[in-house]
């Protein structure tokens, strides 16, 4: 799906979050919120664990990651996403 999609659309889309930084999180939240406030469906994540445990259900349509994180980083989370 084209990126214009979303900054065009009044859908509500899927978007994830993950980050390790509440305030990250928090700052990403308000942008969205500022910028597209018919976005309410949108989830975080505090590591790339928990996010492979909420992607498949929640099935976003839009994620935001963090390429430095403990552990495991967002790079790593790409490379599982499907239809990358």
């Amino acid at each position: 799906m084209p990126t214009d999609h979303f900054l065009s659309s009044t859908e509500d889309p899927a978007v994830l979050i993950v980050d390790d930084e509440h305030h990250c999180i928090q700052t990403l939240q308000a942008m969205l919120r500022k910028i597209h406030p018919a976005w309410t469906r949108v989830r975080h994540s505090d590591s790339v664990a928990t996010a492979k445990q909420i992607i498949p259900e929640f099935q976003p349509d839009l994620v935001f990651l963090d390429v430095e994180m403990p552990y495991s980083n967002g790079f790593d989370l790409l490379t599982t996403l499907p239809d990358v």
